[in-house]
């Protein structure tokens, strides 16, 4: 299953999911870390074109807290973002 080029186009980190890119049960296939709120915003509408669910990820530590999604077609990582400025 290629990377749709959508998301390519919108963010230079997109990869496939792997084992490990699961939230609450539900398997991925896309994994993201957009480097921007720019960026993300690309990654976001793209996503919206493609009809893909999106799940968001930052440490990953409390996944299992709350109801697990219905479906999870691409998680947005946000780990290595220190924080987001309103322009």
């Amino acid at each position: 299953m290629p990377i749709p080029s959508e998301l390519a186009g919108a963010c230079a980190d997109v990869t496939l999911a792997g084992d490990a890119d699961a939230i609450g049960g539900r398997q991925a296939r896309y994994v993201a870390a957009p480097a921007s709120t720019l960026e993300a915003s690309a990654l976001l509408r793209a996503a919206a074109a493609l009809g893909l669910t999106v799940v968001p990820r930052g440490a990953g530590r409390l996944q299992h807290w709350g109801n697990p999604p219905d479906s999870c077609d691409l998680i947005v990582d946000t780990a290595a973002w220190t924080g987001s400025v309103r322009t």
